[in-house]
C-alpha cells in the first residue's frame, strides 16, 4: 500500500491568478510543486513573496474509487511550510522560485512506538513564466505561460529510529530533477473584477533519483470562480483535477501508485493592504480513481498563507 496525496487550484490572489493552485502542495514528495504558485505574473521591477503553511491529513484508504475501512487505525499526516518568491523582469516576464520544509509523519493504530517521522527541505522549483495580458479597467482577460525545472535538493535517504530506510512517500524530497510546463487564463465580468472565472494548467515530467526511482509525470488542471464577497474580503470555488502515472524503480511500474483525483477548493482571501493579503484554504476530496489494489491518500488539506509584493 502506497500514500498518494493531490493538490489543486487556491484562488486569485491581489497580484495574480494562482495555480494552487494547490496543490505538489508539497506536503508529499511526490505532489507537483508547481501547485503552489500563489502568484501569477509580477510587475516589473517589483518583487513577491509568499509564506504558507499547509497541512495534509491522509487517512482514506481506497480501492479504485470505493473507500475501504482501515481496521488498522494508521493516522498518516504532513506538514510543509512553503516561500515563493517571485521577480518582474520586464513588463510580461516574471520568474519565480518556490521552495520548502517538509515533515511527514505516520503511525499505526495507538501505539507510539509504531510512530515514523522524517523532516527536512524538500523540493525546488524555478519557473520563467511569460504574461501578455493582464486585467485592468481597460482589459478584461489574463492569461500566461511558463517553464522550468524541479530540483530534489533535500534528503532522500532518512532512516526509521531502528536504521531502516524509509519508503519513498516519507522522503522530505524526490531528489530528482524535472521539467515542468505551466499556464492559465483568466475572464473579469467587470471592470472592478468583482466576478473572475479562472482556468489553470500545469504538468511535470520527472527524472529518476539516485536510488532509480522515478515519480510519476502529472497533468493538473483547475477551473474556478472568485467573487468580491465585501470590500476587501474575496471568495474563490475550484474544480481541481490531477492524472499522475505509476512511479517506478528500475524502469519497472510500482504497485499502488498512480491514479486520478478531483477535488474541491474553497479560499478566503482578506487584503490586508493594497500590496499584502491572506489567504485560508481548505480542500475536499470528491472523486478518486487509484491505480492498484489499495492505496492511502488524502481526506483533507488546510493551508494559510500571506502574501505581499513590494
Amino acid at each position: 500500500m502506497r500514500f498518494k496525496c493531490g493538490v489543486g487550484l487556491s484562488g486569485i490572489l491581489i497580484f495574480g491568478y494562482s495555480t494552487w493552485a494547490g496543490a505538489a502542495t508539497c506536503s508529499c514528495a511526490s505532489v507537483p510543486l508547481a501547485n503552489n504558485l500563489q502568484s501569477g505574473g509580477t510587475e516589473q521591477n517589483r518583487f513577491v513573496a509568499g509564506v504558507t503553511f499547509e497541512r495534509h491529513e491522509m487517512n482514506d484508504l481506497v480501492s479504485g474509487s470505493e473507500d475501504v475501512n482501515d481496521e488498522t487505525g494508521r493516522q498518516r499526516s504532513s506538514d510543509a511550510l512553503l516561500l515563493e518568491l517571485g521577480y518582474g523582469i520586464s513588463e510580461k516576464w516574471s520568474v519565480s522560485f518556490l521552495t520548502n520544509y517538509i515533515e511527514h509523519s505516520r503511525q499505526i493504530g495507538g501505539n507510539a512506538n509504531e510512530r515514523e517521522s522524517s523532516s527536512g527541505f524538500g523540493d525546488s522549483l524555478l519557473l520563467f513564466k511569460y504574461v501578455p495580458k493582464t486585467i485592468s479597467v481597460y482589459n478584461q482577460h489574463e492569461f500566461g505561460v511558463g517553464a522550468g525545472v524541479k530540483f530534489g535538493a533535500g534528503e532522500t535517504d532518512q532512516k526509521s529510529s531502528i536504521g531502516i530506510r524509509l519508503s519513498e512517500d516519507m522522503q522530505p524530497s524526490t531528489g530528482a530533477y524535472g521539467t515542468v510546463f505551466w499556464g492559465y487564463y483568466a475572464l473579469a465580468f467587470s471592470r472592478e473584477a468583482r466576478n473572475t472565472l479562472h482556468f489553470s494548467l500545469n504538468a511535470s515530467f520527472n527524472e529518476s533519483n539516485d536510488q532509480d526511482y522515478k515519480v510519476g509525470d502529472d497533468v493538473n488542471i483547475g477551473v474556478g470562480w472568485q467573487s468580491l464577497l465585501h470590500q476587501d474580503w474575496r471568495l474563490n470555488l475550484q474544480l481541481n483535477y490531477r492524472n499522475s502515472e505509476a512511479d517506478e524503480r528500475l524502469g519497472g511500474e510500482i504497485p499502488n501508485t498512480g491514479g486520478q483525483w478531483l477535488d474541491l477548493s474553497s479560499s478566503l482571501q482578506y487584503r490586508i493592504t493594497d500590496d499584502t493579503a491572506l489567504r485560508l484554504t481548505y480542500r475536499l476530496p470528491l472523486q478518486r480513481e487509484l491505480q492498484g489494489s489499495l492505496q492511502f491518500t488524502t481526506s483533507s488539506a488546510v493551508s494559510l498563507g500571506v502574501v505581499m509584493q513590494f
